[in-house]
């Protein structure tokens, strides 16, 4: 096959997560320059994502536009809080919500699903960030208009429970 189907075959791959593969030194350095020389940013990303470069691969994520799959790589390497930057960017709130949560940053989780409109996440997220004011706030504005499936809002009326039987509260 030629240079550039084996470039191609090597892509494919990795963007099947049934198959998981690992890139070796050898392939990097015969893949990179061609698609770098293309300017070829979605395929590079692949291509270190491949090669367990999370770092790499997001930088060319964030230059083929792509901040959704550049923000799982920057939380991949350990970027949490910057990754959550970059989705609040992009306008993906309810992810950056998620992301900030996993990483304690609970006043901006809570302003991120807020934007998203997602007031019950916002009201957990005061909540652990012992915003208490805010969190009963929050749960009032989710309980006029609940959303969600029956068992999503029982959920939310139990953490809103434990928020009012808590001491600390």
């Amino acid at each position: 096959p030629t240079k550039r189907a084996h470039i191609d075959a090597l892509v494919q791959k990795n963007q099947n997560p049934s198959e998981a593969i690992t890139m070796g030194p050898a392939e990097l350095a015969e893949t990179v320059p061609a698609l770098k020389k293309n300017k070829e940013w979605a395929k590079l990303g692949e291509v270190y994502a491949a090669a367990n470069k999370a770092l790499e691969s997001a930088k060319y994520f964030k230059k083929a536009k792509d901040p959704k799959r550049a923000a799982e790589q920057l939380a991949r390497a350990g970027q949490t809080v910057k990754a959550a930057d970059m989705l609040m960017k992009a306008g993906d709130f309810n992810t950056a919500g998620r992301f900030y949560m996993e990483a304690g940053k609970f006043a901006k989780a809570a302003k991120a699903y807020t934007k998203h409109g997602n007031k019950d996440g916002a009201a957990h997220a005061y909540s652990k960030g012992k915003q208490y004011a805010k969190a009963f706030a929050a749960y009032a504005a989710y309980f006029e208009e609940p959303r969600g499936t029956k068992e999503h809002q029982m959920q939310a009326a139990k953490s809103c429970h434990e928020l009012l039987t808590n001491e600390k509260a």
